[in-house]
């Protein structure tokens, strides 16, 4: 059961009044899927109040506080994403180590919420970083590894850099093609960026 949370949301709650986290993590998540970030975004302080209860390197404090991550970049404000995520990969790096893959998955949002707010310098620091980790933790020929790579060379090109997300792409695709069967769905988005940025697409 809940009770009534800033704005009228609803506030996950156990029976003895205590922030129900499970719930709350539901809640957060179930809000933004259903295009409705600012429920979650309502919740804001039931997120803190449990982050004060459990300490910031619970897992579910860490879940928490990505999905509430994911509701402001959903509601257009990537700078308050930035700060929560800030706050996910410390504690998920805390919790697990920095070469988890769900630590490798927390940078990632980070860097994604750093390029929505125009910071995309940040954004292939973090990017370059993350496609090198993956490759040493994962193995380059891994789906999740090329993916890394993937996300570096658009980050790239969203920051105006576009010889090297073009050369980047290219690197990917050889790579991609010696190890993915080529009817995976990684291999034909590859291709689909690498064409986009051929001169003769350009025209």
């Amino acid at each position: 059961m809940g009770v009534e949370g800033p704005g009228g949301a609803r506030r996950p709650a156990s029976d003895g009044g205590a922030v129900d986290a499970s719930a709350l993590v539901d809640a957060l998540r179930d809000a933004t899927a259903v295009g409705r970030p600012q429920e979650a975004i309502a919740l804001a302080g039931v997120v803190a109040e449990l982050a004060r209860e459990l300490g910031p390197e619970d897992h579910q404090v860490l879940g928490a506080r990505f999905h509430l991550a994911r509701a402001h970049r959903a509601a257009g404000d990537p700078e308050s994403a930035v700060t929560l995520l800030e706050q996910v990969v410390a504690g998920t790096e805390g919790l697990l180590g920095p070469d988890s893959p769900q630590s490798l998955t927390a940078r990632s949002a980070l860097a994604s919420a750093c390029a929505d707010a125009g910071r995309a310098r940040e954004a292939v620091a973090l990017h370059e970083r993350i496609a090198d980790d993956a490759a040493g933790l994962l193995g380059r020929g891994h789906p999740d590894a090329l993916s890394a790579r993937n996300n570096l060379a658009r980050a790239c090109e969203a920051a105006g850099d576009t010889s090297r997300a073009r050369s980047l792409y290219e690197a990917l695709v050889r790579d991609a093609e010696a190890v993915l069967d080529a009817a995976h769905p990684y291999l034909a988005l590859f291709r689909r960026n690498r064409d986009r940025l051929r001169p003769d697409a350009q025209r």
